[in-house]
């Protein structure tokens, strides 16, 4: 292995924006990942960027296997998994109805293109 090796890169570890629980979605600017821990607002917080996790979805979508999905926050400050977006999460690895409240989402460290 090289000498310059950091980690694995399933696991990172980021500083909270805000207040995270166990679980969240971590909005991590053109993607996001999923909480391993809680943090205070400036505490830092291991982030998973990798695997295969059920998250929370947004109220009234739909979401079907194969179909990437996005990270999102509400206004109320809420997170969850929306169809199209600019934070991307991974892809579905099975079909959420729209009265679900969580999706499987295969985390693929996926990154967009710049905005034009």
């Amino acid at each position: 292995m090289a000498t310059n090796s950091y980690a694995e890169g399933d696991v990172i570890t980021v500083t909270a924006a805000l207040a995270i629980s166990e679980g969240d979605i971590v909005p991590l600017t053109q993607f996001a990942g999923v909480a391993i821990g809680s943090a205070v607002t400036g505490g830092a917080v291991e982030v998973a960027i990798g695997g295969v996790w059920d998250v929370a979805k947004a109220t009234g979508v739909a979401v079907a296997q194969g179909q990437c999905v996005y990270s999102v926050t509400t206004t109320g400050g809420e997170k969850g998994v929306i169809i199209n977006g600019t934070e991307a999460l991974g892809t579905c690895v099975m079909a959420s109805a729209t009265g679900d409240t969580t999706v499987r989402v295969l985390l693929e460290n996926v990154r967009n293109s710049p905005a034009t």
